[in-house]
């Protein structure tokens, strides 16, 4: 897949650290992680908020508090992935890496046991995209193509059925950009296998996304910062801070610290 999904996948995590949190923007039968409650609500928003700072440490000691709560334990496990992949991206040490595994098998093991909705097969396809990212950045060809066909169909039958769910969006928007950036050759290839896209496709639905989403806003209105100025080296600026030598943040001292093995 090559230096497209490398960028996007290290793109998400330096935007992931510098968006800030979005407003409630919609109300939905069907919640993005099947929170239900206005206590478990707030608890993910400031889980989130942590998470945007960098201090993942806070972030986890949150997310263990939602995972007590019946309506969040699937939300908890989300984010506590979603942690372990930006950790993963952002060192090639084998531990954050296996640490990533480890919260990605658990957390696809709650989904298979959940009953099925709309919610599930979002989050299904949110699993798929954070494999996609991984492996991509480790090279993994053929493994980061299955992956991104998998997101790519679940949010693609998701968005068919439940035009409103506007999370999805945002990924969706950027699996069309990625395809639509591959060399021709990839194109083609993954074009037999009913992988297609524009970067027209992507920027309008990453502006429905940015526009109409409760938590996929802001990053959404980053990429198409991006776009908008039809600048892709501003996609490598932002990753060269990734990795400068000052980049070196305390929360990033002990990956594998107390709070990765709270939530079983």
């Amino acid at each position: 897949m090559g230096r497209p999904i490398f960028l996007l996948s290290l793109l998400f995590v330096w935007t992931a650290n510098q968006a800030a949190e979005a407003p409630m923007r919609q109300t939905s039968e069907y919640p993005p992680f099947l929170i239900t409650t206005s206590e478990s609500i707030a608890l993910l928003d400031n889980a989130r908020s942590a998470m945007f700072i960098k201090n993942f440490d806070k972030a986890g000691e949150i997310l263990n508090q939602l995972w007590k709560r019946k309506d969040g334990m699937i939300a908890a496990m989300y984010h506590r992935t979603e942690i372990a992949m930006i950790r993963a991206l952002k060192s090639d040490r084998k531990e954050y890496f296996e640490r990533f595994m480890d919260e990605s098998d658990r957390f696809r093991a709650l989904l298979r046991r959940a009953p099925m909705s709309a919610g599930i097969d979002y989050l299904t396809a949110e699993s798929a995209r954070q494999r996609l990212f991984i492996w991509a950045d480790r090279g993994e060809t053929l493994k980061a193509a299955l992956a991104m066909k998998t997101s790519y169909s679940k949010l693609e039958d998701l968005i068919e059925h439940h035009p409103t769910y506007y999370e999805a969006y945002k990924t969706m928007g950027l699996l069309h950009m990625t395809l639509a950036t591959l060399p021709e050759s990839h194109r083609i290839l993954l074009k037999i296998v009913g992988l297609a896209g524009t970067v027209e496709q992507g920027e309008g639905e990453l502006v429905l996304a940015a526009d109409s989403s409760r938590y996929a806003a802001e990053e959404s209105a980053y990429y198409l910062s991006i776009i908008a100025r039809n600048d892709w080296s501003a996609m490598d600026e932002a990753i060269s801070r990734l990795w400068r030598p000052n980049f070196a943040h305390a929360d990033y001292a002990n990956p594998i610290g107390s709070t990765s093995t709270a939530i079983r």
